[in-house]
């Protein structure tokens, strides 16, 4: 789990950086640029769910283990709902009286 959340600090440097080019381009910026930092955080996301799912299997009591289980995806699910709220908010926000927004996502 130690190693995931590094990795995960390593992919948020990385998506820091490539957003900077990005905005520093006068011309879009290739998706290849991007394909470091979702790497780094396939890797973080499978190696924090593999040592949490062992952790609830190993450590939990037999009765909680499913509901551990559940609970931990639901905050997953809760956590990308909360994500794309703000993704959103923040392309409205910044998209306001007619200017291009920070993050285009296509809404109106």
């Amino acid at each position: 789990m130690g190693f995931g959340h590094a990795t995960a600090a390593v992919a948020a440097g990385v998506a820091a950086c490539a957003e900077a080019r990005r905005l520093r381009a006068s011309m879009g910026i290739a998706v290849a640029w991007l394909l470091p930092q979702y790497l780094a955080m396939a890797a973080s996301d499978a190696s924090l769910t593999v040592g949490q799912l062992e952790f609830f299997y190993g450590q939990s009591p037999e009765t909680m283990r499913s509901a551990s289980t559940a609970f931990c995806f639901l905050s997953y699910s809760l956590g990308n709902l909360h994500n794309s709220q703000l993704v959103t908010l923040v392309s409205k926000v910044t998209a306001a009286w007619g200017r291009r927004g920070v993050v285009s996502t296509g809404l109106g």
